[in-house]
């Protein structure tokens, strides 16, 4: 799912924390980084974190459909 614009990435990070399966930042090369591994999660939502703080124009992929949800209603949410 392509996300736009997210305020809040502290948010984004408990839901992406509460999902049960893999969650994946997919990255302009096809790259896809693991969202759930601590090690990696905060670096690599920095390399799409814009200037004010905010993520922008990045593609999630959850393998769980329950997962995409969470992330769908957070989105919703606003």
């Amino acid at each position: 799912m392509r996300i736009e614009k997210i305020d809040d990435l502290g948010k984004l990070i408990e839901v992406i924390d509460s999902c049960e399966g893999q969650v994946e930042l997919v990255l302009d090369s096809g790259e896809r980084l693991d969202l759930k591994e601590k090690s990696t999660q905060r670096s690599s939502l920095k390399l799409v974190t814009g200037d004010d703080g905010s993520v922008r124009d990045v593609e999630l992929v959850a393998q769980d459909p329950a997962d995409s949800m969470k992330l769908i209603d957070f989105m919703m949410a606003g």
